[in-house]
């Protein structure tokens, strides 16, 4: 049976250019600042996002879970029309969410014995997302039942790889997410960190790089290493800094395999936590052997 939603949240981005957003729903999220929230989800407005990446420049953002009775009442829209459920959630690794999620799971099958919830920790947040979406709704457009696409899913996942750079360490320092010595020093040094998503679905500053320029060269380089000659398409999220992405983007068409790369505004809900400016990326390892 191929009757099932396939549904994320607001944490991972989707870029409507890569997949159909008709093809899936997404759960929004809360970001907070200054008093004021923002739900990043399905349809938020540009002007939404466009607020979110002016505030942030001087503030602290915030972020909120997704709560159990949210994903009950989204989860339960469907299964009350006789769909099921396949929902793919931020890492457990960055966010308790996904833990919400299986206790959502739990409470309405009880309700429902007949239907279907399944509920897969992508390991990964931003554009990575992407990939694991568009992966679902190929397969369930393939006639996969929603237990297949789960083992698919959780297969693949371990292929995507999300990596990335922060430009502007004085959001880590207003957010205490780095001493002030530390941002202090960093910015004195032009230090960008580089991010990856390791195997446990945690965020991780790999590496260091002296300035933007050699850190995005970096992200290159990580792509002529690591990118399956057969899956070439690459992902990029910016934080705000469109000129940045379109500049690596460049980079990437002409000195790597990549034959497609799509680009897009980071999700707030990411943002939040590495701030404005910063950039992420996604593609698809070779398979380990």
């Amino acid at each position: 049976m191929t009757n099932y939603e396939i549904i994320t949240d607001g944490a991972l981005n989707v870029n409507p250019s890569f997949v159909d957003p008709s093809d899936f729903r997404m759960i929004p999220m809360v970001v907070s600042m200054d008093d004021e929230d923002f739900l990043i989800g399905e349809n938020t407005p540009s002007e939404v996002i466009s607020a979110f990446y002016r505030d942030i420049r001087d503030s602290v953002a915030t972020t909120s879970q997704i709560s159990l009775s949210i994903y009950e009442a989204y989860f339960q829209k469907f299964l009350n029309e006789g769909r099921d459920v396949l929902y793919l959630s931020l890492s457990g690794g960055i966010s308790a969410t996904y833990t919400q999620a299986l206790l959502a799971k739990k409470s309405l099958l009880n309700q429902y014995p007949d239907r279907s919830v399944v509920c897969i920790d992508t390991k990964n947040c931003g554009p990575a997302g992407a990939f694991l979406v568009k992966r679902a709704v190929s397969n369930r457009a393939r006639g996969l039942s929603i237990q297949e696409n789960e083992q698919d899913l959780l297969s693949y996942l371990e292929r995507v790889v999300f990596t990335g750079l922060i430009t502007h360490l004085d959001h880590l320092r207003r957010s205490g997410r780095a001493s002030g010595g530390m941002a202090l020093l960093g910015s004195a040094l032009n230090i960008k960190p580089i991010l990856l998503m390791n195997d446990d679905g945690d965020l991780i500053v790999s590496d260091k790089a002296r300035g933007t320029k050699q850190a995005a060269k970096r992200l290159v380089q990580t792509l002529q290493g690591s990118m399956d000659p057969d899956e070439t398409t690459v992902l990029l999220s910016h934080g705000d800094d469109e000129k940045l992405a379109l500049t690596v983007k460049e980079t990437i068409l002409e000195k790597t395999p990549a034959t497609d790369v799509y680009v897009d505004v980071l999700t707030p809900v990411v943002s939040a936590h590495i701030g404005q400016g910063a950039l992420g990326m996604s593609f698809i390892q070779k398979i380990a052997h």
